[in-house]
């Protein structure tokens, strides 16, 4: 088995697995050796299998995974390789014009060239964002929400030329509304509750809005003009 990278450079410590097809010979197990390579010997002529296992996220496979193998002649050694392409990174972070995380927002990253799928993640309760990408140059935008106008731009040009290393944006947008995020969990485990109904409405009169938690016990308000708000839930039997 050889193991190399898209530049042909040869990889140690990565780990594979041999298995017959129909299944009369134990599977085994071994690692690429610092010329990135290993054998597998005393084998009985047959059919079998060799899957690599990938280090993700930082390794894209490029060879199929598992390759399949037949030994038919005594003494005659059969190769397989394995190619993977390091990656690079694209991360950051989503904020508003007061500096406060912004979660739950939609990213994506689109390479300007080649035939690379487009990736799209949702910022995390800290605004994070991440994307393991191949080489080139790719266009991270984020996916506006009403009420809000950015404050830097909604899209930014970055080439990804090192891999494990990465390049840092930074989306700002500002709204003239405010939002309250509401959460429903279980005092005993403080697992999140779906389905429970969450009513905000303004302190001094005016028209309730009516929520329902998602699957980890939250619901976003949105657009609310700044003010007091009580915040009520439905309580269920």
């Amino acid at each position: 088995v050889i193991k190399k990278d898209t530049l042909g450079n040869l990889l140690p410590g990565w780990t594979f697995t041999l298995t017959s097809v129909d299944a009369t010979q134990p599977p085994q197990n071994g690692i690429s050796s610092a010329a990135g390579l290993y054998t597998f010997s005393g084998l009985p002529l047959g059919n079998w299998s060799v899957a690599e296992t990938t280090q993700t996220p930082w390794w894209r496979p490029v060879s199929a995974n598992p390759q399949a193998v037949t030994l038919d002649v005594p003494g005659v050694e059969k190769q397989v390789e394995f190619v993977n392409e390091a990656l690079g990174c694209v991360d950051g972070y989503k904020i508003n014009h007061l500096e406060k995380a912004l979660p739950g927002w939609t990213i994506k990253a689109h390479k300007t060239s080649g035939t690379d799928v487009d990736q799209t993640v949702v910022t995390d309760n800290n605004g994070y964002f991440q994307f393991y990408l191949s080489p080139g140059t790719w266009t991270i935008s984020e996916v506006m929400q009403d009420g809000w106008t950015p404050v830097t731009p909604a899209e930014f040009s970055v080439p990804v030329t090192q891999p494990f290393i990465c390049e840092h944006v930074r989306f700002k947008n500002r709204t003239d509304y405010a939002c309250v995020d509401a959460y429903k969990i279980d005092a005993f485990d403080r697992s999140g509750l779906a389905d429970w109904q969450i009513s905000i409405q303004p302190a001094y009169g005016g028209v309730a809005q009516v929520g329902l938690t998602d699957g980890t016990g939250w619901v976003r308000f949105n657009k609310l003009i700044p003010g007091e708000y009580n915040i009520s839930e439905i309580f269920s039997a």
